[in-house]
């Protein structure tokens, strides 16, 4: 199960890299780097998961 978490977490992940670089390239650098800072907690959590708990 905790694959299939991490497998989601990276599809949004993708998605979210996409609007961030989209927000990048319109102007908005502050908001684009807060999404990237949002995107490595994302899917740093569910890798921690996976490592601490077999």
């Amino acid at each position: 199960m905790d694959t299939v978490i991490l497998l989601l977490v990276l599809a949004s992940g993708i998605h979210a890299f996409t609007y961030s670089r989209w927000l990048i390239h319109n102007g908005n650098k502050a908001g684009g780097v807060s999404v990237y800072v949002i995107i490595l907690i994302g899917l740093a959590l569910p890798v921690y998961r996976l490592l601490t708990h077999p």
